[in-house]
């Protein structure tokens, strides 16, 4: 009797498996309305990944060709080819102005067009400025489209500059990012920037260049640092650019601050580079 219970059972409980299995696979009857989609969930995603599909906000550079590639005013950064640059008869240089824009992280970004014999700063092209970019900065974090189509067209017109004449890649020589003191050798010169602003060339140990940061530049010198002041102004050489035919360089005074301070662009000279 206890063999026959628990056979009974046993077929019972396979048969109940059977008919769950059955009511899994079945299908829905060809009137059944589908599932009801929530647009307001589908308008949040496209809103969420449009960003992520959207791409560099600027076309590449021609190849051969110095200029900018604006990739996005936020965070995403540019791309710069060729640059700086110097036309071939060493009239004019060409390089980017970079600026920190601090907390907010913005892109600060223009291009300078340096008369090759004063090195003077001869016009400035703004393509990205941070104050303009939050002002256009909707809620959502999307950006209104005129603020789009204005750093588009400024690009398109920087580059068209640059498209034009016989424009050539200076070679740089940049300071070493972990330690700012430390000299730059370019040309065949030992560079620094030392006590009083002195940008100094020496080659073999000689001092074969002297000349402070005011006289290249014809800017005052910075306050530079007050330890009562959060956000110090202090200058550093970032780089030089050498170009060997016409024997010059532009030389770039990078500007420093405190923690998310900000701070602006090189301060840029032209030098002769010492024979």
């Amino acid at each position: 009797m206890k063999r026959g219970w628990f056979v009974a059972v046993a077929s019972l409980l396979v048969a109940g498996a059977l008919v769950v299995g059955c009511k899994k696979t079945a299908k829905a009857p060809a009137d059944a309305s589908p599932p009801a989609i929530d647009a307001a969930a589908l308008a949040v995603d496209a809103a969420s990944t449009a960003g992520e599909d959207a791409g560099p906000l600027t076309p590449p550079v021609a190849a051969g060709k110095p200029g900018v590639q604006v990739l996005g005013v936020e965070y995403e950064g540019h791309e710069a080819r060729l640059l700086p640059a110097i036309k071939g008869d060493g009239s004019q240089l060409a390089a980017l102005s970079i600026g920190d824009d601090g907390g907010r992280g913005y892109l600060d970004l223009a291009l300078q067009l340096v008369d090759g014999k004063t090195g003077k700063v001869v016009e400035e092209l703004t393509l990205v400025e941070p104050d303009e970019t939050t002002a256009a900065q909707r809620e959502d974090g999307s950006f209104e489209p005129a603020l789009l189509e204005a750093v588009k067209r400024r690009v398109a017109d920087a580059n068209a500059r640059l498209a034009t004449g016989d424009w050539r890649a200076l070679t740089s020589h940049a300071a070493d990012p972990a330690d700012a003191e430390a000299p730059i050798i370019a040309a065949g010169v030992t560079w620094s920037l030392e006590s009083g602003l002195h940008l100094i060339g020496r080659r073999a140990g000689k001092v074969v260049f002297d000349r402070t940061y005011t006289q290249l530049t014809g800017k005052k010198a910075p306050r530079g640092i007050d330890e009562d002041d959060m956000c110090p102004d202090i200058v550093v050489l970032s780089a030089l650019h050498v170009d060997e035919p016409t024997g010059k360089a532009l030389v770039a005074f990078g500007r420093q601050s405190g923690h998310n301070c900000g701070a602006p662009g090189d301060d840029l000279a032209v030098i002769a580079l010492p024979r």
